[in-house]
């Protein structure tokens, strides 16, 4: 529930939108650079079929990356999809958690939620009454077992 929140609807904790990608951000999100190569033909004529090269810097002359992200503007907290595929569950001192496998992703998540002056990780209310539930569940399965 967590992932498709944030990361598909771009929804903070308190059930506000994270915010907005800028024009610039944008461009590397979906590739759509100045010399990006486009389909010249077909269905696809027009959209861009890869994300061009840099055209300064270190890597002046290589490929740039293509994400393959969607052009919706809506902050999703997501290029790499790093954040997105490393939630997961923990033992904690008096429960369970959830997290993530890398710090590097927690850093990552902090850090937007710094610049956004949001909360984006911690659980809803909602997300928060389906867990309980399903721990009852659970802990009844058990039991009846």
């Amino acid at each position: 529930m967590m992932t498709e929140r944030i990361h598909k609807k771009g929804i903070a904790s308190d059930g506000s939108q994270i915010g907005t990608y800028s024009p610039a951000y944008m461009k590397v999100r979906t590739g759509n650079y100045g010399n990006s190569t486009r389909y010249k033909r077909g269905a696809k004529a027009g959209r861009t079929k890869d994300a061009g090269v840099y055209s300064r810097g270190k890597n002046k002359g290589t490929p740039r990356p293509q994400y393959k992200r969607s052009a919706d503007p809506k902050i999703v907290v997501s290029l790499t999809r790093g954040l997105e595929n490393d939630w997961h569950t923990f033992p904690v001192k008096n429960g369970w958690g959830i997290g993530f496998h890398f710090p590097d992703n927690f850093q990552k998540l902090k850090w937007v939620e710094a610049r956004k002056k949001k909360i984006i990780g911690l659980p809803t209310s909602e997300e928060r009454e389906i867990l309980l539930k399903r721990i009852r569940i659970q802990v009844q399965q058990i039991l009846n077992s």
